[in-house]
């Protein structure tokens, strides 16, 4: 939630300062944030003038931020689940399934009978 609320006050405010710097109107700025937040390669097609261009390099770093976190967050919460795999803490079905061991030309005929 706080990484959600973070991206929004960072596009919420990029967009209030790509409006008063450029040309823009406010939904166009709003959109251009998104875009800059995004993806990192939109802000070279930038308007030209020096603050516009500082107020979308800003946004994009922020951007750059935003899913460094978000690839972390993931990549823990992945990490934690696949450690409580090893240690063994998951729900195990004891019934109605049967373990075949070996594999030869006659095992797609047994599992046909099984099943």
């Amino acid at each position: 939630a706080l990484l959600l609320t973070f991206t929004f006050i960072l596009i919420s405010m990029g967009a209030v300062a790509l409006a008063f710097c450029g040309d823009d109107s406010i939904s166009g700025a709003v959109w251009l944030a998104w875009t800059f937040v995004a993806d990192p390669g939109t802000h070279a097609d930038a308007p030209e003038g020096f603050l516009v261009r500082f107020v979308s390099f800003s946004i994009t770093v922020g951007g750059m931020l935003v899913f460094a976190l978000m690839i972390g967050i993931i990549s823990d919460y992945i990490g934690n689940k696949i450690d409580e795999l090893k240690k063994g803490k998951s729900r195990v079905i004891e019934s109605d399934h049967s373990v075949m061991l070996g594999w030869t030309d006659k095992s797609i005929a047994i599992i046909q009978q099984i099943s």
